[in-house]
């Protein structure tokens, strides 16, 4: 079975058009050269321009030059593999995809075979697929992958009363396709510095913070899967997941899930009086009772470290964001210098 033909300038304008799936890190012209002298063979010039000029995306068609390059020198020595092959993916028991470099189109463009084990002795007999150039499999990648994009993750943080979950929401919206993700829905599993001074005094280290379920639900998301939270609520997976999170990427169990952190910046005594403006409009019990609560907040915030605690993740969470953003400015118009950042940073 062979794959829809497609011409050098055809896959340029295709790159174009897909181009989240294709952007990632760059290959150097001075790397690739080096393969081809090490292999003894030249590459795709198809492959070359999209490493160079877009990088290692989803649908690039290759894992990464080093492991081509250490694939086909162990396969040409323990089965004797004709040098005319490089090997682009070893998938074990799905079988191999390689360039066949000596068999080439009009345009001097080799062709990509997906084969069930290396070719040992001239042209492979158990070809799975066959595509005529490296463009017209990275095409068919695409194709394949186009399921499997994980959700693009955006962080908002901030200290309590900063406006992180209406920011949240207007972002979302703003967004279109996308899913609202909320820290206080796991809150109760929090792992956490026993004495937060002392905390401090130590040097503040994220990492000190650890919330797996949250982590673990958010991988989920991220790969696809909805998820239900502890709080009963159901959240089903988007091309955009907006995560109320004041620990940014600084925990352990979100280091690798963020692509994208924003932190609100908003005076301390502005997000005390706006935290407790919310306990007193969305109190349920007695007068005496939310009394009560704000008595025994104020003590904590003031006498036992919470503001000191607060301040010192913020800054931390600060330090590394991509964005920090006006807690004094209004919500929809921060959103939109949020939505338009990710456009840029997608692009």
């Amino acid at each position: 079975m062979r794959s829809r033909a497609i011409n050098q300038e055809q896959f340029k304008v295709f790159v174009v058009e897909n181009a989240d799936w294709f952007r990632g890190p760059l290959e150097s012209e001075e790397a690739l050269r080096d393969a081809e002298a090490r292999l003894g063979v030249p590459f795709s010039e198809e492959l070359k321009w999209l490493l160079m000029e877009w990088g290692y995306g989803y649908a690039t068609g290759i894992e990464s030059l080093s492991d081509s390059i250490r694939w086909t020198l162990a396969v040409r020595e323990m089965w004797q593999m004709p040098s005319q092959y490089v090997l682009l993916h070893d998938w074990d028991d799905s079988g191999y995809v390689l360039i066949d470099t000596a068999t080439v189109n009009s345009e001097g463009e080799p062709r990509v075979l997906w084969v069930t084990s290396p070719p040992v002795d001239g042209d492979p007999t158990d070809i799975v697929r066959s595509f005529a150039t490296f463009a017209e499999w990275s095409v068919y990648r695409l194709e394949e992958e186009k399921d499997f994009l994980p959700a693009f993750v955006i962080t908002v943080s901030g200290v309590s009363g900063s406006g992180k979950s209406s920011t949240v929401r207007a972002i979302a919206e703003q967004l279109g396709d996308a899913s609202c993700f909320y820290f206080d829905d796991y809150g109760e599993g929090m792992q956490q510095p026993d004495d937060g001074l002392r905390w401090i005094a130590e040097g503040a280290d994220l990492t000190a913070f650890s919330l797996p379920q949250f982590g673990a639900d958010v991988r989920k998301l991220r790969g696809g899967e909805a998820v239900v939270t502890p709080t009963g609520r159901r959240v089903e997976p988007a091309s955009f997941l907006v995560i109320e999170e004041p620990f940014g990427a600084g925990r352990n169990d979100m280091a690798d899930l963020v692509d994208f952190s924003v932190c609100i910046d908003t005076p301390m005594e502005v997000a005390l009086a706006r935290r407790l403006l919310d306990a007193v409009e969305r109190w349920e019990g007695s007068p005496e009772q939310r009394m009560q609560w704000i008595s025994n907040y104020l003590n904590t915030y003031l006498f036992e470290g919470m503001c000191e605690v607060y301040i010192a993740i913020n800054n931390r969470v600060k330090e590394r964001s991509q964005m920090v953003i006006d807690g004094l400015l209004p919500i929809e118009e921060n959103a939109r210098r949020v939505v338009e950042a990710v456009e840029r940073r997608r692009r």
